[in-house]
């Protein structure tokens, strides 16, 4: 049975609204809860949160010390979004959606949607 620890770095900034799925608008741990009892036999899950001064005042997941983002890369928004900054090549400016949109795309998810989230934790289980 394989180990799973997930920890949500919370951001210092109190105007930071705390973190809820974009898709399901669940809290991240009623939604981690959720996914354990999916995986149950398959591994053994610890949820913890953190407070922490994290890059750019944002709430950061990590899955086993791997970031959401590492386990789920963030599609190219080029290939997909007309609204994609331009750095990305889209000529747009904006920060819409759960992708962190500037001038060199971070990378980072803003919101974080359940859907990743459960398949970032089955990449961890079963590779």
């Amino acid at each position: 049975m394989k180990d799973v620890k997930i920890v949500l770095l919370k951001s210092g900034d109190p105007t930071v609204f705390p973190p809820v799925c974009s898709d399901t608008m669940k809290s991240l741990k009623d939604a981690v809860c959720e996914i354990a009892a999916i995986y149950r036999d398959s591994a053994s899950f610890t949820y913890e949160e953190i407070e922490a001064a994290s890059e750019e005042g944002r709430h950061i997941v990590t899955i086993n010390g791997r970031r959401l983002e590492e386990l789920v890369p963030i599609p190219d928004p080029s290939k997909y979004c007309g609204m994609a900054c331009a750095g990305c090549g889209g000529g747009g400016s904006g920060t819409e959606g759960d992708v962190v949109e500037g001038p060199h795309c971070a990378g980072i998810y803003r919101n974080i949607p359940e859907s990743v989230l459960r398949l970032a934790v089955k990449k961890e289980i079963f590779g």
